[in-house]
Parts: C-alpha cells; sequence; structure tokens
C-alpha cells in the first residue's frame, strides 16, 4: 500500500480506456504526472485549462458561453410566465420568482463544485458530466452510500431523459398552438391534433440528424427567431397596461401555488447543459466566478422571467393563456411573432432530442450491437421516441399544465435535489478540520459506469486542504461549517420535494379536471 507514496506524493491508481490500470503521481501541487495512456489537462495557477484544446477543438469564449446559456434557458417555459403569475398573483409571483432563481442558481453552483471535486478525486482529465458526478460522489463517498452509486446515475440519467422528452412535448404542442392561431386569422379553423400530426413531419426529419455539427444552424435560426419573438411580444405586454390594482398581488387559491412552482422551475431548468458549457470553455474558472457567465447569466433570465410574467399578467389578466405569445391580436406583426417563435423552437426540438438518445442508445448498442445497418437501426430508435413525444402530446394538448407537470415531475428533482445530495456525499467523506491532516491510509475505490475501479490512496494533497491555493475550495471543514451546509441541503432537498409532489398532485387534478370540462 505504501508503495504508491514517495517523497510526500499522492499515490493514484486511475483506469485507462482498457482493462489495465495506469499509475498516475500527484504531487501537492496537483500537477499530474500521466500514464502513457492518460495526460489529463494541467491548470494555470487560477484554475484554466493549459492546452485545453487538447479535449476541446473549439473552445468557446465567455461571451459565446454566455450567449448558450442564454439560449438553453429562453424558451417555452419563458412563454409560460403569464400564465404562471395567474396562479401566484404578482407580488407573490415576483417574490418567489426571485427566490427560486437564487435557489437554483446555487444548485448550479453546487453541482459545477461538486463535479469540480470529482475530477480531482478521481483524476479525470476533465470535470465529469452530471450523471457521472452523482455516481462518483456516492462512489467515493462514506461506506452507507457507495453501493447507492451506480443507482443515483441511473436515477439522474432517467430524470434528464424525462425532462427533455418532456421538453419535447411542449414543443409540439408550443408550435401547433401558436399555428392554430395565426392560420384561423386566413382559414377555416384547423383542429389541434390536426397541426400536430403536420409537424410531426419537419420534426421527425431534424430528429434524423445524428451529428450534433449539423444541428447547429438549426440552432442558430432557434436563437435569431426567439429573440425577435420575445422582443415584439414584450412590446405588445407593454401597451397600455392597465392599472396593478386590477390584479391579485397574491393566489386565488393556496391550491394554485404548485402550479406556479412547476412552471417557473420548467423555466429555470438549465442544470443540464451546466457542466457541457463550463468543459468547453476556453477558460472554464471564467464560468461559476462570481461575476461569471453563470451569475451573470441567470441574472438575464431572471430579469426577462420576472418582466414576462409580470407584463403577461398585468395586461391579459385571468384570460393569460399557455403561452403569452396566444394573447396576442390578429395583426400582421403579431402574427409574424407567433411564426418566429413556432419556427424558433421547432428548430430547437432536435437539440433537446439529442441529449436523452445521446444516453439511451449507446447501452442499446452495448447490449444488442453491432448492428449490420447501425444507422438505419438508429434512425428507427430516433423514429420511436419522437412518436411517443407526438402521442402524449396528442394526449395532454393544454400547454399550460403540460409544461406545469413537467417541471413539477423532472426540472424539480434535477434543479435541486440531486446537486445538493451529491454535495452531502462530498462533505460526508471529506477529512475533518479538527485532524490536521490527511488520513496516510485513505482509500476509496469506485465503478464508474463499469469502466473499471480507481483507488485512491490520500485522496486529499496538502494544497486540497488550503483555502487560498490556487482557487481550490475543497477544504476540510469545521464540525460548524459541516453542519450549516448539511442543513443548507437538507432545505433545498425539502423545497425540491414539496415542488415535486405537490406540483405533480395539483398538474395532474388539473388535467384531470380539463379532461372532465373538454379540452379546448
Amino acid at each position: 500500500m505504501d508503495d504508491h507514496v514517495e517523497n510526500g506524493r499522492q499515490g493514484w491508481l486511475v483506469p485507462t480506456e482498457g482493462s489495465a490500470i495506469t499509475p498516475v503521481m500527484v504531487n501537492a501541487g496537483n500537477v499530474a504526472e500521466d500514464g502513457p495512456d492518460s495526460k489529463p489537462d494541467q491548470e494555470d495557477p487560477v484554475g484554466n485549462h493549459v492546452g485545453h484544446k487538447t479535449h476541446v477543438k473549439h473552445p468557446t469564449s465567455t461571451v459565446e458561453t454566455l450567449i448558450h446559456l442564454l439560449r438553453g434557458n429562453i424558451g417555452s417555459g419563458m412563454m409560460a410566465m403569464g400564465d404562471a403569475f395567474r396562479h401566484a398573483g404578482l407580488l407573490v409571483a415576483s417574490t418567489l420568482t426571485l427566490f427560486l432563481a437564487i435557489v437554483c442558481v446555487h444548485s448550479q453552483h453546487i453541482l459545477v463544485n461538486v463535479s469540480d471535486e470529482m475530477k480531482y478525486r478521481t483524476g479525470a482529465p476533465l470535470p465529469p458530466d452530471f450523471a457521472d458526478a452523482m455516481e462518483a460522489s456516492f462512489s467515493t463517498g462514506p461506506d452507507c452510500l457507495r453501493r447507492h452509486s451506480k443507482m443515483f446515475r441511473k436515477i439522474v440519467n432517467f430524470f434528464l431523459c424525462v425532462t427533455q422528452f418532456g421538453f419535447c412535448c411542449v414543443y409540439f404542442v408550443f408550435v401547433s398552438s401558436n399555428l392554430q392561431e395565426v392560420l384561423k386569422v386566413y382559414f377555416p379553423p384547423i383542429d389541434l391534433h390536426w397541426l400536430m400530426l403536420i409537424i410531426l413531419i419537419p420534426i421527425m426529419l431534424s430528429a434524423w440528424i445524428r451529428n450534433l455539427k449539423f444541428i447547429a444552424p438549426l440552432s442558430m435560426a432557434a436563437n435569431i427567431s426567439m429573440a425577435a419573438g420575445i422582443a415584439i411580444t414584450i412590446y405588445y405586454a407593454s401597451l397600455d397596461l392597465p392599472n396593478i390594482s386590477a390584479r391579485r398581488l397574491g393566489p386565488e387559491s393556496m391550491l394554485k401555488l404548485p402550479l406556479f412552482l412547476g412552471t417557473t422551475i420548467f423555466a429555470f431548468e438549465g442544470i443540464g447543459l451546466v457542466l457541457p458549457l463550463q468543459n468547453e470553455m476556453r477558460e472554464p474558472k471564467k464560468f461559476s466566478s462570481p461575476l461569471g457567465v453563470l451569475n451573470g447569466g441567470m441574472t438575464i433570465v431572471t430579469l426577462l422571467l420576472i418582466t414576462m410574467g409580470s407584463l403577461g399578467y398585468l395586461q391579459y389578466g385571468d384570460g393569460i393563456k399557455g403561452s403569452i405569445s396566444l394573447n396576442l391580436p390578429d395583426t400582421v406583426l403579431a402574427q409574424c411573432v407567433k411564426m418566429a417563435l413556432s419556427f424558433g423552437v421547432l428548430c430547437s426540438y432536435a437539440l433537446q432530442f439529442y441529449v436523452p438518445i445521446d444516453i439511451l442508445w449507446p447501452p442499446v448498442m452495448k447490449k444488442y450491437g453491432p448492428f449490420k445497418h447501425k444507422i438505419l437501426y438508429e434512425i428507427l430508435f430516433r423514429t420511436g421516441f419522437v412518436l411517443l413525444t407526438f402521442i402524449l402530446a396528442e394526449a395532454i394538448p393544454k400547454l399550460g399544465l403540460f409544461i406545469s407537470l413537467v417541471g413539477a415531475i423532472s426540472s424539480t428533482a434535477l434543479a435541486l435535489m440531486f446537486p445538493p445530495l451529491a454535495e452531502i456525499a462530498c462533505i460526508m467523506s471529506r477529512p475533518q478540520a479538527s485532524e490536521h491532516k490527511v488520513p496516510l491510509e485513505m482509500e476509496v475505490v469506485a465503478d464508474l459506469d463499469g469502466r473499471g475501479g480507481t483507488e485512491i490512496r490520500n485522496a486529499y494533497p496538502s494544497s486540497y486542504l488550503k483555502s487560498d491555493s490556487g482557487g481550490h475550495k475543497y477544504v476540510a471543514l469545521s464540525r460548524s461549517h459541516f453542519w450549516i451546509v448539511m442543513a443548507k441541503d437538507i432545505f433545498l432537498i425539502l423545497v425540491g420535494a414539496f415542488g415535486f409532489v405537490s406540483g405533480t398532485y395539483a398538474s395532474i387534478v388539473e388535467i384531470v379536471h380539463a379532461f372532465e370540462e373538454g379540452i379546448d
């Protein structure tokens, strides 16, 4: 065991692509001296990647990352904020939106920190993604949690798939609802279900795109369309506003609050993008710094959500629809807005659809492959899931309720419950500050996604325990600090659990009620 400790250096055994295990020596300054099959990125004194292009061919700038972050958080959920404010009232909704923004952004910071810590613990070249970070935090955590690591990885992937497929279902309803509003001005009314069937064709074709490189033009078109549509929508919502006294400041019924929570958390649901965006940056430390991309981008998103929600409800009152675009007048400019928003969301389907397919298809290939006609089978696989989202959208074409249901079921778990759970696993396995040193015989064994074991000795280099060492924040916690962090994480989990249970229940009750009365 002690053969891996030389002159105070930490001995780590890190798995390579194959079954062999390559020894990696890490000194107190966290500078890796790698084996032949692995060469993790080094970091400069401020924590940015040196030779980052080894892993990312075209790293993004800070501004480019900010644009991607905004795009990931601005969509159909933002257009539904007027309906969300109707459930909670102007004052209560604005206050709760700000509170949820703080909570969601803090959870995103937790996820970034946990992923970064898992990079140091496992010796990975880059911080792991959401599911891998969740598994690693449990695999390298206390003994009582390690046996649950693989289960939590599967749970995170399950909720990621539910969330992304939920987005895709909402997109069907959003696009067809807006097209219906445009077409009824010029043609006899067309049933919403027939419109969903019509847009199934372009959506199916876009979902067959297997490479992100070819999805990029669609994403650019979506960006332009959504930006123009949102700007003009705010303009219309600002015209001749009624007095604020004409609207409720609080909820009509406390039973409506869970619907507000589900929709708002759905609108904030960009947590799946956080780690990929950071890992693609030229200077990753600028992502989560106090004045970095995450805080700046989410501040803009929060202001837009509050603006869209308050203006929408103030302008249209209880007549606000599941998407504020459906309330716009039948002018030529308003029809252009609806078409632009519909086109933007339609182009976004392929990008949202890519994430769950990227999670689900590799295990199918591993279990049943290799296939003689791999591309054909993958297209059939994609076609099946597009049809699934189409059928679900046909079953629940009530846009506002669909958004609230997806937000309550999956977004609350991903945004509010899993990150603090991972942080709890992390702090429970850190050495205590009162010990003044790392236990000499500390071992952690992890099996990350079946890629072999990772045995780590003295997992915390001495610099890892110093708050002033090149920006590493993962210090040994004092007893009081430990319990403060633990209490904070438990609070976040309880908030998420409340939103999950109450939001799901309220959404299902409203959906059943809508079916009983007849869905318009």
